[in-house]
């Protein structure tokens, strides 16, 4: 790839001297040679160019498999500068011949060899300012690979980095400071026995509330005023607040951290007056590896676990939907880090922990469950598309004494939109029901999508009536309306 001038004239005050493809480093950057130091220009704003993009390799899983290592490794590109990029390449090296087994989101111009270039999907190739993308990944069977060098492109020009010439941003944001709410004799404390949440006489509680959608995209649901209409109307007595950690908006890629911190704090407030549980959501997607944030989710949960240490009504999601992150290597470590973070301030709250595969393989739990009698483990279905083989998965780990937490489930399919199948809807609740099993439903907005509650032409944020809402949105009140306690 040759070098063009002119290269994103708004960033830099000079072009690069050196010729060829510059390159980032991986997860653990090696020191950039000597003869390079003096090739890096800086920009505008007096950083050098590397800081422009910064992107990064890691292992999440290896095995044996006949007689050859395989690994699995997540990519992560972040745009850090104040240009969109129209487009990205990345050339791995192998450390010895090494092939592609699998690769998601890219394509590679060869299966095998020492070097492979990665194009991204039409669907993912724009990275606007201050954003990342992390939903690419691949299993490499043969040779460990890392980043040789990445090429970006913003209009007709392309600005290339080679290993060693990255450097990451780092953002240092001030706390929020709030004042938060009283919360005795609102709501009581939760306890976990066995497989049952109860209260403090021993009786069990049954959870049933509505999850929000992204708080950076739905701010307007995070209020009293809403809240209000989901208990008195409806009947619910939990609500989640997911904070996305790395789709546009993203608290972990250049989303107002002080803004989604402020949103979490109404939140919880407009809950602890009206008597509400709340779950504060770590909301893991895109990033599917919960180690990808780790230092961010490790910061966030310090802040939230202080803040919220003597509120009854707090309950902790610290992963929303890892993927291929199996229990034992990926998840149940960062899970125990993180509640080692929230068990050192103080706060005894309930804790949910997503489950590998969009928190669907809850089986994985079984004989592995963290050591702390107050947490639970995710599991979520949508009723169109999961049927009798997940709902069975669930049964037997509730069975085998896994605490489980449906922190996430609609009566659309998978993707949040398509028919709506009623009997599976009725069999799936009729389980939780009968269980006793948490829940939320995913979500409450006017998005213009069958799993959203309200109907995309409603404006309104509270008192709805039942024309307003979408066809979920009427099953699902009516539901949780007729199971009320």
């Amino acid at each position: 790839m040759a070098r063009r001038t002119g290269i994103i004239a708004k960033l830099m005050t000079a072009v690069f001297l050196a010729a060829g493809l510059l390159g980032c480093a991986a997860e653990e950057a090696e020191t950039p040679p000597e003869e390079t130091a003096e090739t890096v220009s800086e920009t505008a704003d007096g950083n050098t160019a590397g800081s422009i993009v910064f992107a990064r390799l890691k292992e999440t899983n290896s095995w044996e498999e006949n007689g050859k290592k395989v690994r699995q490794y997540a990519l992560q590109v972040v745009n850090q500068s104040e240009t969109d990029f129209a487009g990205w390449q990345v050339r791995l090296q192998a450390s010895e011949q090494a092939e592609i087994r699998d690769l998601w989101n890219a394509d590679s111009s060869v299966s095998e060899g020492t070097s492979f270039l990665l194009t991204p999907k039409d669907y993912c190739r724009n990275i606007a300012a201050h954003q990342s993308y992390s939903d690419c990944g691949m299993i490499i069977a043969g040779g460990e690979v890392s980043i040789e060098e990445i090429a970006v492109t913003a209009g007709n020009e392309t600005i290339t980095l080679k290993n060693g010439e990255m450097t990451k941003q780092e953002t240092v944001r001030e706390p929020v400071q709030v004042t938060p709410a009283k919360t005795e004799n609102i709501v009581g404390k939760l306890y976990l026995d066995g497989t049952h949440i109860t209260d403090e006489n021993g009786e069990p509680v049954q959870l049933q509330g509505i999850s929000l959608h992204g708080i950076a995209w739905f701010p307007q649901y995070v209020n009293k005023e809403t809240f209000e209409t989901l208990r008195d109307d409806w009947g619910v007595n939990l609500i989640r607040i997911p904070v996305y950690t790395a789709e546009y908006g993203g608290y972990c890629s250049g989303g107002d951290q002080q803004e989604l911190k402020r949103l979490v704090d109404e939140g919880v407030q407009a809950c602890s007056e009206l008597g509400l549980y709340v779950i504060i959501d770590w909301h893991i997607l895109s990033d599917n590896d919960p180690t990808m944030n780790e230092e961010e989710a490790v910061r966030f949960f310090d802040e939230m676990s202080q803040r919220y240490r003597d509120f009854d009504n707090v309950i902790f999601e610290i992963c929303n939907e890892p993927q291929n992150s199996p229990w034992d290597t990926v998840i149940r470590p960062y899970a125990e880090r993180i509640l080692k973070v929230i068990r050192d301030n103080g706060s005894d709250a309930l804790v949910i922990v997503g489950t590998n595969t969009w928190s669907q393989d809850i089986q994985e739990v079984i004989g592995s469950q963290i050591e702390d009698d107050r947490v639970l483990y995710a599991m979520h279905f949508y009723v169109s598309t999961h049927k009798d083989e997940l709902r069975e998965r669930l049964q037997t780990a509730y069975d085998s004494g896994v605490p489980v937490f449906v922190s996430e489930c609609g009566i659309s399919e998978a993707s949040g939109s398509g028919s709506i199948d009623y009997d599976s809807a009725d069999a799936w609740f009729s389980l939780l029901y009968r269980n006793q099993i948490p829940f939320a439903v995913w979500n409450l907005s006017n998005k213009d999508e069958t799993s959203a509650l309200i109907s995309p032409e409603c404006e309104k944020i509270s008192g709805w009536n039942e024309e307003e809402l979408s066809e979920s949105g009427k099953w699902i009140s009516a539901l949780i309306r007729q199971n009320q306690k």
